[in-house]
């Protein structure tokens, strides 16, 4: 490439741990500009304008972001999502969209056994023995299928629906493969699979066991949260363990008859040293893959060919 070129980041813990990742961009001769991020898009405007790279973190890369920035060859999502980034609209500009699968997993999986762990040992049932618990996995990819790893070793039986994975995975897994409904069954629940439909809802919660553990480190779209508030109030959910997002006043989780019941963090489970150092060393790979006109490894959006 011939224009010089500009990395916007916009990740909160990009380069924050034991590797200085930023050093190692700007020693490619890039510029560097650390952006907010929540992705606004006045604030990032004159930004946008001159950005040929961006790391992006969770907050949403719109076609109204894309723009906005005429010179832009890549978004670097850092992480694993991608839910959040408008995939069309960088096909059609010819924008590389990449994103770091894996990268965060064991950490991601480590932080849900902790919650896990949380609610059960928290709620006012009596407690029993680990061994005695069913838990279901909504989801058995790379954060999934590492949960299970952990609470096997601990004796728990394990349940999991994923519609996407052959009964082979299940087997590896050490999970019994059943239907979302009847994953309302088990003792506690973790979710694991993509954003966008709010799978934890009237119809579904109204068949839970009564007393569930439910976890979510995945996406708060999963949940809806007036229907999650009425099956904490009558007891069918008894703790709701959650990283996914911020807990606004105005949200119906945040009432006291029902706030007791629950810990929510604002996406945290991803933030150990190791898994910062992978992931940005990902983005940062792939930052220089296309600076050197290669193509980037994880990448969900080509630009080969374009003009």
């Amino acid at each position: 490439m011939t224009q010089a070129a500009h990395v916007l980041v916009t990740s909160r813990t990009f380069s924050s741990a034991t590797v200085d990742q930023r050093a190692a961009l700007e020693g490619t001769g890039a510029r560097v500009t650390i952006g907010h991020s929540d992705h606004d898009l006045v604030g990032t405007a004159s930004t946008l304008r001159t950005v040929t790279h961006w790391i992006a973190g969770t907050a949403p890369v719109t076609r109204e972001h894309l723009d906005l920035a005429p010179k832009l060859e890549l978004v670097a999502r850092y992480g694993t999502g991608y839910d959040n980034v408008d995939l069309d609209a960088a096909r059609s500009r010819g924008v590389w969209v990449t994103h770091t699968p894996g990268a965060n997993a064991a950490a991601v999986a480590d932080f849900a056994l902790a919650l896990c762990l949380d609610g059960w040992t928290t709620t006012s049932a009596p407690r029993r023995d680990l061994s005695t618990l069913s838990v279901g996995l909504w989801g058995l990819g790379r954060i999934g299928s590492r949960l299970a790893v952990r609470l096997r070793a601990l004796g728990c039986e394990l349940m999991a629906h994923d519609p996407h994975l052959p009964s082979a995975a299940f087997e590896a897994a050490g999970a019994r493969g059943i239907s979302a409904d009847e994953l309302g069954g088990c003792d506690v629940v973790s979710l694991h699979r993509p954003g966008g439909e709010k799978v934890v809802n009237d119809e579904w919660l109204g068949r839970v066991k009564r007393g569930l553990v439910l976890v979510n480190t995945s996406r708060s779209s999963l949940v809806d949260a007036h229907a999650l508030k009425s099956a904490l109030l009558d007891g069918r959910v008894a703790a709701y363990r959650s990283d996914v997002d911020k807990l606004d006043d105005d949200s119906p989780l945040a009432d006291p008859a029902v706030s007791h019941l629950l810990r929510v963090t604002p996406h945290r489970a991803s933030h150990s040293q190791h898994a910062i150092d992978t992931t940005s060393a990902r983005v940062v790979a792939q930052v220089v893959a296309v600076l050197r006109g290669e193509a980037p490894d994880d990448a969900l959006v080509s630009a080969e060919g374009k003009a």
